[in-house]
C-alpha cells in the first residue's frame, strides 16, 4: 500500500470492535471521545488504523509497554 493509501486504511467500528476484543458499545465511547481516531465516510463512523497504527507506534516509543494503549497493534496489520 502506498503513503497515500495509508490514510484510507479504514475499518467500521463493529470489524475494530472484534480486532480489539471489546464490545461495539465500548468502542463507540471510545471514538466518541476521541481515544481513537476515526473520520464519518457518508452515514458511517470510520477508525483510521493508519493514524491508529502511527499514534501508537510512537507511544511505544516513548513507552516500554505499548500494551497500556488498550490495543494491540500487531493485531491491526
Amino acid at each position: 500500500m502506498s503513503k497515500a493509501d495509508d490514510s484510507l486504511d479504514l475499518c467500521s467500528l463493529k470489524t475494530f470492535a472484534g480486532m480489539a476484543g471489546v464490545s461495539v458499545e465500548e468502542a463507540a465511547d471510545w471514538a466518541a471521545t476521541g481515544t481513537i481516531p476515526t473520520m464519518r465516510l457518508a452515514d458511517f463512523r470510520m477508525v483510521n488504523l493508519a493514524r491508529l497504527r502511527a499514534d501508537l507506534g510512537v507511544r511505544a516509543d516513548e513507552r516500554a509497554d505499548s500494551r497500556t494503549a488498550g490495543v494491540d497493534p500487531q493485531r491491526l496489520r
